[in-house]
Formats: structure tokens, sequence, C-alpha cells
């Protein structure tokens, strides 16, 4: 492990230097998952640990470079993922953790009422996406404890939940991707990260025992829907095409191990539930035990990982198999969260003072691609070195629905 970590320092560091060191591309907007704030976020937990006031000057450039952004009224994305509302919740950080002032408060005073507004707006059209939509927003106001949109949001899934026999289900209209209405089961597009926003819900105290009741039927929709491991390759598949679920004729298939979609993330949510009363409590109980056979899947055919990013490459299964043994000290978590840092480095395409390339597949023809965002690209891997590097990182988990 000793030689594991100084090979993540050292690519740690060409990352740090990297940011550090070239011009600001603001064209990149200023969202936390592919913009200037992914940037912020990860430097902020370098600074934290030696106060470096290069990193702290760097910080403030790219702070300046989003309230350009969003002074000139050019930059009206209100999304966690690409947004206002990632953005938001980075500076938010900032002043919690004395980074920066608590005059920067003002700018979020601004924002949140524009917001709130884009909440509704995403509601009426049916957009509660974790990433992209009303419960993305609904995640800063958590952090912010300002739970009147909070609350807004969990009756709004109240009266829009489908009930089938003991299920709570809400369909996801995927008409631009040629697949119609479905039931998706993932943390970044589905019933897992509804399951994640309610769980926050309650941790709490909002709206508990509505909380309680709808975290019921999303358990019972994925017990309900459990596939056989061993012969199809996952726990759950990705989506459920809506007339089939209703004709009783889904069809199954393997999910990859990720953070986006697959066994790990929605079992990781399944087991981080506060409370083990729910009727179907079960399925909570033997969420660790299936994460232990999702740590077996390490081959490109049971895994279906084929480069380094987060969102669905090899460092986001590490971040995830370290936050699970931290927490459990278990040792097949350990050995996983091992191997996928060792692939994140494989993966690796420069050496030396050259600008750190790693393998990220993007694009509609799955071709290799450049990246340096947080979600699909390098600063992704960069959070995740600090997450195997430093032991004193404020909490900051809420950025990946992990916390």
């Amino acid at each position: 492990m000793e030689n594991q970590i100084e090979k993540i320092r050292i690519e740690h560091n060409r990352i740090l230097f990297s940011i550090l060191n070239n011009d600001i591309k603001k064209e990149r907007g200023i969202g936390i998952y592919t913009g200037l704030s992914g940037d912020i976020i990860f430097l902020a937990q370098n600074y934290i640990q030696d106060f470096d006031d290069k990193i702290l000057d760097k910080i403030n450039e790219l702070l300046d470079c989003c309230l350009e952004y969003l002074e000139i009224g050019e930059y009206n994305n209100p999304t966690f993922s690409a947004g206002i509302a990632g953005y938001a919740w980075v500076v938010n950080y900032l002043v919690e953790n004395e980074i920066i002032d608590k005059d920067s408060n003002e700018v979020l005073e601004v924002l949140d009422p524009f917001l709130k507004r884009e909440i509704k707006n995403m509601l009426i059209h049916q957009n509660y996406d974790l990433l992209n939509g009303a419960l993305g927003i609904g995640i800063y106001f958590l952090k912010r404890k300002d739970f009147g949109a909070v609350e807004e949001l969990i009756e709004y899934l109240d009266d829009r939940k489908i009930k089938i026999g003991n299920e709570y289900l809400w369909e996801v209209d995927k008409r631009q991707y040629q697949m119609g209405f479905v039931f998706d089961f993932s943390l970044a597009h589905g019933a897992a990260g509804i399951l994640y926003f309610l769980n926050k819900c309650e941790q709490q105290g909002i709206r508990s025992a509505t909380c309680q009741k709808l975290i019921d039927g999303i358990l019972c929709f994925f017990q309900n829907n459990l596939q056989d491991h061993e012969k199809i390759g996952s726990y759950f598949g990705n989506r459920i095409d809506r007339s089939e679920y209703y004709s009783n004729s889904k069809t199954e298939m393997m999910s990859r191990v990720g953070w986006c979609y697959g066994d790990l993330s929605i079992l990781h949510t399944i087991n981080g539930l506060l409370s083990s009363s729910y009727g179907i409590g079960h399925l909570r109980d033997e969420a660790a035990s299936m994460l232990k056979n999702t740590a077996k899947r390490f081959s490109v055919e049971s895994s279906l990982v084929c480069d380094a990013g987060f969102c669905h490459g090899s460092s986001g299964n590490a971040f995830i198999f370290r936050d699970l043994f931290l927490k459990t000290d278990i040792e097949e978590f350990r050995l996983a969260s091992e191997f996928w840092i060792d692939k994140t480095i494989s993966f690796l395409k420069s050496s030396g003072d050259e600008q750190p390339k790693y393998v990220f597949i993007g694009g509609e023809n799955s071709m290799e691609v450049e990246c340096d965002n947080l979600l699909e690209g390098t600063l992704g891997i960069g959070i995740t070195y600090n997450y195997f590097l430093f032991n004193n990182l404020p909490a900051f988990k809420d950025i990946f629905m992990l916390s």
C-alpha cells in the first residue's frame, strides 16, 4: 500500500500542478461536474492541507471568472451538474470551511430566489432529475438548510408517485434517447437518486413520515426487481421500459460497476439509509453482502469499465470502495479500492512533466477523448486521489450523492 500511495501522490501532484499553472478555460462554464467549480472544490481540498497561498490565489481567480459569468447575465443554467446550483454549493462549502469570507454569502442570497423559481419550472415539466433537474437543486438547498423548497420537492414526489402493488415508482422520459418512458434504477437519474434525496431529508427531520413511506416503496421496487446475480451478472439492470413493466414482460440486463448506473452506487445508497425500520428492511441488511459480490467484478467483461473517469470508470469505483472500506473495515472493499485505483493509474497516457492525460471514453462512437472535468475527466481522478491521500477532508461527498 505504501508504494501505491506514493504512485497516487505523484499523479495527484501532477494534476495539482497543471491546474495551478495552466490558463483558465473560461468557456467551460461554472458547473461543478463540467466546469470551473470542479477545479475549485479540488483546490479547496488541497488548500486545507497546508494553506498554500498559491492555491488560494487560484481559487479566487476561478471564483472571479465564475462571477463574471453571472454578472454579464449570459449564464442561466440552474442545474447542480453544470450550472448555478453546483456553483452555489461550492461557494457555500468554501464559506463553511473559512476558505473565503462570509461576505461571499451575498451572492448566494441573490441566487437562491432564482433557483427556487427554477425548481418550480422544472417540476412543471416533470424534470426531477438528480443531476440535471429539481432534485439536484434540492441538494444545494439541503446544504443551505433552506428547507422550504425541499419540502416542496417531497410533496411533489409524494403527489406524482406511481403505486404498483407495494412499490412506488416515478417515470423518466427517455424519448430523446429513443427509449420512451422508463422506470430507471440509477443513482444519477433514477430511483436510487430519489432514495438518496429522501434519506438526506429524513436525516434532517424534514417531512420524516412522508420520506419513510416513500423510501419503503422504493425499497420494494428494488426488492421486487432483483436479478439472479450469478446468471445475469448484476443485481439490478439500468432501466425497465414502462410498457414492459405494466405487462410483466420486463427484460433483464447486466449493468456496469460504476457511479452513475449499476449495483455499486445503488447498493451504496441502500446501505447508507438512516433507519433499518422500513418494512423491507432485509434488503438494506443484505446490501453489504451484495456489495461484497460486486467488489469481485474486476474484469472488463464483468464490470464493463473501460476508462478512468469518475462517472462510469475506474476512479469512481475506487472512490466508492474506499468509502465503504473506511466505514466498515471490510477487507473485500479494501482490495477492491486498491484494484480500482491501480486500474486508474494504468489508464495514464502521459508521464513525467507532461500534462496528465488518461484514457476517457466518450461520444457517440465511444472513442477516446480528452477530458479535464470532474464527472468524466481528470478532475474526478484528482478528487479520488485526494480521498486516498488526505484524512481530514471536510464533508464533501454530497457532490457525488455519496454522503
